[in-house]
């Protein structure tokens, strides 16, 4: 049966594939449980500059553990980047850059993250709070524009309303971005708030807004919609897919993805 509880995302890129698309179609935690999941995402964009597009293809593995109160993810994607030379993928936009077109790829930025469920809940039960904490160690080959090659830190409140078949979410957090060398990042707030609908016992759907100031000071600020489909298939195995539309300067275009969840 499918989780009321959607989770609402950690900041604006793709741990939508496994906030909005694994964990909404997440069956209620019991025992101790593990599961693994595999996905894909393309966003393109010029990302504000007006001229050619930036092509972003993300391939995550992720690895969840879960206990009653505890849900622990690690994710380890492929990254491939079509741009212009200088484009740097950074956790949840692209800087683009001004050289000519090329092409750079492999294994991005790991990232690992820690939610503790029920941290409030009130006493009607329809109303709870979770606290996640995020690391994303800078993996991605810097070089290839694949990543900035520094750590980033992030916490996150994720505040759920249950309304029978319908779960209203809404999420504010706060992210440390490391600095690397020639690039000024700024720390920044994030929040996002969005809806499910369970369609029946083994569908729903819903959608979600989010948004976060500029991460440079030449930059602009990065608002995306999104929304989902997730179905799941069998007691193992979930499946779920979402579009997203960009709706400020340093947000992609467009987007779409796909991902599978098997629980072990």
């Amino acid at each position: 049966m499918i989780s009321s509880r959607p989770i609402a995302g950690i900041g604006l890129r793709v741990l939508l594939l496994s906030a909005a698309g694994v964990a909404l179609a997440a069956p209620a935690l019991a025992a101790p449980r593990a599961g693994v999941s595999v996905g894909a995402e393309f966003r393109t964009g010029d990302y504000g500059l007006g001229g050619a597009d930036i092509d972003d293809y993300y391939l995550p593995v992720t690895v969840d553990l879960s206990s009653d109160k505890l849900i622990f993810r690690a994710t380890v994607p492929y990254a491939r980047v079509e741009g212009p030379e200088g484009s740097v993928l950074v956790s949840d936009t692209v800087l683009p850059g001004q050289g000519p077109r090329i092409t750079g790829s492999g294994i991005g930025d790991v990232i690992a993250s820690l939610t503790v469920q029920d941290v409030f809940v009130n006493p009607n039960g329809d109303l709870a709070v979770d606290l996640t904490g995020t690391v994303k160690l800078g993996t991605a080959d810097d070089d290839k524009g694949l990543g900035t090659g520094e750590t980033d830190y992030s916490a996150q409140l994720d505040v759920y309303r249950f309304l029978d078949r319908v779960t209203l979410f809404a999420t504010f957090g706060y992210k440390v971005r490391g600095e690397p060398p020639g690039i000024d990042l700024e720390d920044t707030w994030f929040m996002s708030f969005g809806g499910a609908r369970h369609l029946s016992e083994r569908t729903s759907v819903g959608a979600s807004l989010g948004y976060r100031p500029e991460v440079v000071s030449s930059g602009d600020a990065a608002s995306e919609a999104v929304v989902y489909v997730a179905r799941q298939l069998s007691s193992r195995t979930r499946v779920s897919g979402h579009v997203m539309v960009g709706l400020a300067e340093a947000s992609a275009d467009w987007g779409l993805g796909v991902q599978v969840h098997w629980s072990l």
